[in-house]
């Protein structure tokens, strides 16, 4: 008997049966139920069918309302229920009912034959079933699957169900059980299935004997282990046979399908089935689904010419040797993964494929085939196939020209050798969706016009070697969306490829962000954005990091990419795009008019370099060549009279009175002057925004002219010296604020460093930094040149020039004798060749010389230390990679760098031997200073002018100190070089750098010495500790500045990195406050200035505060005479006057010639 004609008897027998056991309740159906009219039996399977619809959420159920299970109508009147004639429940079907709970236990159900809860939402173990009141040997259905059932079905549950006819229990992944064994003893069994469950055992031998059975389903068991029984093939009556994925091994019985007459599907694949197919496979002439996929099956593929209804081939990743022989109407061929070899004629078996009308799929992909692909497979996209599927194979050549393949969806050729472009008619295939040609390295795109094909980015792939994601092609169609071609990125040169998020490159190749930079990626050709102030390292043409371009020497005066502009990318040195380097694009990447290796030259000399800038020199502060030209006349001139004058007026001037008014009236004149130039210079600063030389030049002169010889000032200077240079170097550093003002404020800071900005455009040769540290160094060494020939000049001029008459005699005649400072006899024939003014003249000339050379001692060192710092080391691309730290644009080994280093040397050498020689000045001249006070062998007027020659030499060093604090010039000096040291060698790139401890440190203890020790001299009547607390002031001063700009920096960079503005309290404060603190000290200098001034002119000046004038006091002149004997050591006699005029005095000089050893002293 047909199974499938059995299989509909038993469902209308089904159906007879509940409608006719249905009549005999309908009349119960029709009225109000009432409990007086069932039995106790009916009562209670009417409380347990309420506590099933309780526990399964029957309010959720997928029922219409008429249909409800309700208290109102008798129980076998609900939908799903069927009941015999004595009303007692034999059927319980709900499918599809969204039943969601678990199982009660069934009470009261005796009667039940049918229970169909198929496609649910049940959960727990089936325990309320096997464990209750039903009597299993009446079941005939028991169908529970596609639920979410667990626990375990027993072999004795299964035995005593003898009557059953469906079991259905798949999907069920908990639901497990031995219970393969028990099937023998169901003879009126049908179907079993039991498919994606955890059931368990083997085959039994006996499943043979199963006539009736129809449909046998354990598909996807993974703990069914053992063989398929040989007894299967006597299953005359079987349907359909699932039994892959399963763990079936061994081979077939040789009759397998010999009885097979009903066989619709089967589903062997994924077991480790081997051997050959058995041929009788052949007698299933019914088969439509014939599926053995994933085993060992090996030999030759079984003629299936005979099953005339095969649909459905699959007999992929076997063994087989030889093509499959199909019936003309097979749909799908899926043969892949059998070693047919390239020896296989391919071409011979397609071309006996032209009569099959109906294949759809066509697979035969790793199956070793080789050759040229035959022009027949394109034909079979005529024929019906929709997918053609021979990827990893050894086909080469040329893809076939194709016809219209109407009806093909999909080739895929993948991975095999072919060459060549694209078929030239492949746009005419209407119906093509996908065309995978990757893995064939061989193919390109060729003359494939652009305007036939665009990328799609909607299936791109991930390629992980390489960084990047690349889209696939799409050729456009007339009709229809267009083709997408699955190639490698090669075939199109990587034309499309996007770089993947924090990479850069191009053509495919995307790299690692490198350090210092930020990639995006998400482009075709994605590039690396440059940070402002960073360069690429170790040059733009080779780079491998982004550092930071040299010195934080500008604030956000940046020479490198200012804008944040600039980029770095992948350059592909060949066509063929196999070498490569990582440059950065020159666009944007230097400040305007700058250039060079982290653009520290000017493009061309009619630029000066100023810190991270290139200026015009035309164009200097809006001041041209004529005005500074003038400029520099006027202080030169002022400087050589502050310097000089002294000595000429007082000892050149024949009236004393005249003398002393010129003195006083000069000085105060020239220091207005010089003070009304540099306030000029200074509000020209202020509102261009600039500074010039000029204004360098007479901050220097003025703070040279305090701070020499005899000056009541040595203590300001040596504090305004030390304030300004290293003011410079923290503001330089570390912070810059475009404000009216500020760059006036830095210049003159910077002033005293000898950084003079725009003296290159009048001296080309200071554009060399080699030539800037051999002028520094040689400063000195210049001044004591140039001093000396002004020195000759002031000698011949008074010996010469000069009529006798207007000369003052000598004041002092036995100094040269008696004085022990000249006892060298190398000194005593100079010092005898000189008069007591030119003596004076030379010893201040040698006092200005030490003057100058201790306000350059600090920015000699600096520059020694920079020049020897060792320089920035580079990967390992050569020598030439490597550069000077200080000096980012010079490259070592060159003769560049050699001119820089030898002076940075001879720098380091000059500054230990300026320490020494002062040392040693200190040493011989504060003993022999001490000795001269104290002795009583000179007369006064010894003293005071062997003092007044050791003060005009070595004041500056002894004067501003107590006499037991002189050796603190000593600390200073040594102060300074610590300072260079943690400028130039220690790092600068975090807020918590060495270099800002370290600063801070010397300062705080530099402090902290000096509050104890308090070393300056008490000077006037008021405001006696007015340098020392000033020195105080600016050590703390500095002290905040180095710590607040480097926190204003360091937020500012932090800002200016994310793109976003200073706008926030806390960096405002910060660099307000640095600025007030600055511009305090800075206010403080000239006020201690004028307090020193007006303290010192009291004696010779009356000043009235409210009337702002000036009035001359008369000066008062001691005149003191004696006259001692010719061995100079008894006093003859002695004369005083108090008041005389310019004539008697000169009488009385002139008449005391004839005495050798008169001595007059003239005291003002």
């Amino acid at each position: 008997m047909n199974s499938t004609n059995y299989l509909m008897n038993i469902f209308k027998l089904t159906i007879l049966l509940h409608v006719f056991g249905n009549q005999f309740v309908y009349s119960q159906c029709q009225g109000p139920f009432e409990n007086t009219n069932i039995s106790k039996s009916q009562q209670t399977e009417r409380d347990f069918l309420l506590t099933f619809y309780k526990e399964t959420r029957g309010p959720n159920w997928s029922i219409n309302s008429d249909n409800k299970w309700t208290n109102q109508s008798h129980h076998c009147c609900w939908f799903g229920i069927t009941c015999n004639d004595k009303q007692r429940v034999t059927a319980m079907s709900l499918v599809n009912f969204n039943l969601d709970g678990i199982l009660p236990t069934f009470t009261g159900m005796e009667f039940l034959r049918i229970f169909i809860l198929r496609h649910n939402y049940l959960k727990g173990s089936l325990d309320g079933f096997f464990q209750s009141d039903i009597n299993l040997s009446k079941i005939e259905n028991f169908e529970v699957s596609f639920n979410t059932l667990n626990g375990t079905i027993t072999t004795e549950n299964m035995k005593a169900m003898v009557n059953l006819r469906i079991f259905r229990i798949s999907t069920n992944y908990g639901l497990g059980g031995d219970i393969l064994p028990a099937i023998c003893s169901l003879n009126k069994l049908v179907i079993f299935s039991a498919g994606q469950t955890n059931i368990s055992g083997s085959m039994p031998d006996c499943l043979g004997h199963l006539t009736q059975l129809s449909f046998l389903d354990v598909e996807y068991c993974q703990n069914i282990k053992g063989r398929i029984p040989h007894s299967i093939s006597e299953l005359s009556n079987i349907v359909r046979i699932h039994l892959s994925h399963s763990n079936f091994y061994g081979d077939l019985p040789l009759d397998f399908g010999q009885n097979f007459k009903h066989l619709i599907d089967l589903k062997l694949s994924n077991n480790k089935l081997i051997g050959e197919f058995p041929k009788a496979i052949s007698n299933a002439s019914v088969l439509q689904v014939f599926d053995i996929s994933n085993n060992s099956f090996n030999g030759r593929c079984p003629s299936l010419i005979n099953l005339s209804k095969l649909v459905h081939f699959k007999a992929s990743s076997n063994r087989f040797t030889s093509f499959p022989i199909l019936p003309r109407l097979v749909q799908n061929i899926e043969y892949s993964d059998n070693p047919l070899g390239s020896t296989a004629d391919f071409q011979a078996y397609i071309a006996g494929l032209q009569n099959h009308i109906s294949i759809r799929i066509f697979d035969f992909h790793n199956c070793g085939l080789g050759g040229i692909i035959p022009p027949e497979v394109m034909r079979l996209g005529d024929q019906g196939v929709m997918k053609l599927i021979l990827n990893d194979n050894n086909f080469i050549g040329e893809i076939p020209e194709p016809l219209t393949m109407m009806y093909l969806t999909s080739i895929d050729l993948r991975n095999n050798n072919l060459s060549g472009m694209l078929p030239t008619k492949i746009n005419n295939c209407q119906s093509l969706k996908t065309l995978d040609i990757r893995g064939n390295p061989n193919m390109f795109i060729g003359a494939l016009d652009k305007a036939s094909y665009f990328f799609d980015y909607t299936g791109q792939s991930h390629i992980p070697d390489r960084n990047c994601t690349c889209p696939s092609l799409k050729l456009l169609k007339q009709h229809g969306d267009g083709s997408q071609i699955l190639t490698d990125p090669s075939f199109y040169n990587f034309e499309g490829c996007r770089c993947v998020s924090g990479t850069f490159g191009s053509w495919g190749l995307c790299l690692s962000c490198i350090p210092g930079g930020i990639c995006r990626g998400n482009a075709v050709n994605s590039t690396v954005r440059v940070p402002t102030n960073s360069w690429g390292y170790p040059n733009r043409a080779n780079v491998t990091k982004l550092i930071e371009c040299g010195y934080r020497n500008s604030g956000f005066i940046k020479a490198c990419n200012p804008n944040g502009t600039a980029e770095c990318f992948l350059h592909w040195r060949d066509s063929r795009f196999i070498e490569y380097e990582i440059r950065c694009g020159s666009e944007g990447m230097c400040r305007e008019n700058m250039t060079g290796h982290m653009c520290q030259q000017c493009i061309n000399s009619s630029l000066y370099k100023d810190g991270n800038e290139c200026l015009p020199c035309e164009a200097t502060a809006g001041m041209n060549r004529t005005a500074l030209s003038v400029a520099a006349v006027v202080i030169f001139v002022i400087f050589a009279l502050l310097v000089f004058v002294n000595p000429l007026i007082t000892k050149n001037s024949g009236n004393l009175r005249v003398a002393c008014r010129r003195l006083h009236l000069t000085n105060l004149k020239m220091g207005v002057s010089e003070f009304i130039l540099i306030a000029v210079q200074f509000g020209l600063c202020v509102f261009a925004l600039r500074s010039f030389w000029t204004f360098s030049l007479s901050v220097v002169i003025l703070t040279l002219s305090l701070g020499r010889g005899k000056s009541n000032y040595l203590g300001i200077a040596k504090s305004f010296i030390f304030y300004s240079q290293t003011l410079g170097l923290l503001m330089a550093s570390n912070l810059s604020v475009v404000i009216p003002g500020y760059d006036a404020i830095t210049s003159a800071a910077r002033s005293l460093s000898f950084r003079f900005r725009g003296l290159q455009c009048f001296l080309q040769n200071l554009q060399s930094e080699s030539t800037k540290i051999s002028l520094l160094v040689s400063l000195p060494y210049i001044a004591i040149g140039i001093l000396l020939v002004f020195f000759i000049l002031f000698v011949i001029c008074k010996r010469y020039l000069i009529p006798a008459s207007l000369q003052m005699p000598s004041i002092a005649y036995g100094i040269k004798d008696h004085y022990p400072l000249y006892s060298n006899k190398y000194c005593i024939p100079i010092i005898n060749a000189l008069t007591d003014s030119e003596l004076l003249l030379l010893h201040n000339l040698g006092g200005l010389v030490l003057s100058m050379s201790g306000m350059v001692s600090f920015p000699i060192a600096l520059r020694g230390l920079k020049g020897i710092h060792p320089a920035v080391l580079s990967n390992s691309t050569g020598s030439n990679d490597y550069y000077m730290k200080h000096y980012p644009s010079i490259r070592t080994g060159t003769w560049e760098h050699y001119a820089i280093l030898v002076p940075s040397a001879i720098c380091c050498v000059h500054w230990h031997l300026f320490i020494l020689i002062t040392w040693r000045l200190i040493r011989v001249y504060k003993a022999k200073y001490n000795h001269i006070k104290t002795s009583i062998e000179y007369n006064q007027e010894e003293k005071e002018f062997a003092i007044k020659l050791i003060e005009s030499f070595v004041g500056s060093v002894l004067l501003p100190y107590k006499d037991t604090h002189q050796y603190m010039e000593l600390w200073f000096l040594l102060r300074q070089y610590l300072l260079a040291v943690a400028f130039t060698q220690l790092p600068m790139h975090s807020v918590a750098a060495t270099k800002t401890s370290a600063i801070s440190l010397i300062l705080l203890f530099s402090l902290s010495l000096h509050l104890r020790l308090l070393p300056y001299k008490k000077r006037g009547k008021r405001l006696s500790n007015l340098e020392n607390w000033l020195e105080g002031f600016v050590i703390g001063g500095l002290i905040i500045t180095n710590i607040g700009a480097v926190l204003a920096h360091n937020a500012m960079s932090y800002i200016q990195y994310f793109g976003k503005e200073l706008s926030t309290v806390d960096e405002s404060i910060v660099i307000i406050g640095v600025l007030v603190i600055n511009g305090s000290i800075i206010v403080a200098f000239p006020v201690s200035l004028i307090i020193r001034f007006i303290e010192n002119g009291r004696k010779s000046l009356k000043f009235n505060l409210w009337k702002l004038k000036w009035k001359w006091k008369r000066p008062e002149i001691n005149v003191t005479t004696k006259s001692f004997s010719n061995d100079g050591r008894k006093e003859i006699g002695s004369c005083n006057r108090t008041s005389l005029n310019s004539q008697s005095l000169e009488m009385y000089v002139n008449s005391s010639e004839n005495r050798r050893h008169d001595f007059v002293t003239l005291s003002l």
